[in-house]
């Protein structure tokens, strides 16, 4: 029950993102694997889900692979830099901030509009951003805080667009 409130606390955290530098430092003191690979989860089954049938597992396993090798990268690129936080702990903040593409993706299953979905993934690829942007930049020099962001909005441009084609 404990996990469950912490990933309801951490869920809270994305859906309302706030610049508030002592509530970040006590949720990142807190982090855990598990709400992240329940999110990832359920993007890689949402997403496999809406694949061609030959398709379902490539599917399933290619964005169960980006999320996690891209957020081992990602949180590399950011210790390369000079980041202050651990490697779990950016991981942590990299797959909750995933959740607006997991809602986004379940939506999509009954949404076949094209430009609803466009701006759909488009409010939701901002959002992911500016989430991790709040909570990562915190560990990186300002000098550096741009360096360290560009891959983070790359990566989930390129999730937004796994789920804008699903």
């Amino acid at each position: 029950m404990r996990d469950l409130t912490n990933i309801g606390r951490k869920i809270a955290l994305v859906l309302v993102p706030v610049n508030d530098e002592q509530r970040i430092h006590r949720e990142l003191k807190n982090w855990d694997l598990w709400g992240p690979l329940l999110l990832c989860i359920l993007l890689a089954f949402t997403l496999g889900f809406s694949a061609k049938e030959s398709q379902k597992g490539a599917a399933f396993g290619g964005v169960f692979v980006i999320i996690w090798l891209g957020s081992g990268i990602l949180t590399l690129n950011g210790q390369l830099l000079g980041g202050t936080i651990s490697f779990f702990q950016s991981v942590c903040v990299l797959g909750y901030c995933v959740f607006p593409l997991v809602l986004c993706s379940i939506a999509f299953i009954f949404l076949q509009s094209f430009t609803i979905r466009f701006f759909i993934v488009l409010c939701c690829v901002v959002w992911c951003c500016i989430t991790s942007t709040l909570v990562l930049t915190h560990s990186v020099k300002k000098n550096r805080k741009l360096l360290s962001m560009y891959p983070v909005i790359l990566y989930y441009i390129f999730l937004g667009w796994l789920v804008f084609v699903q």
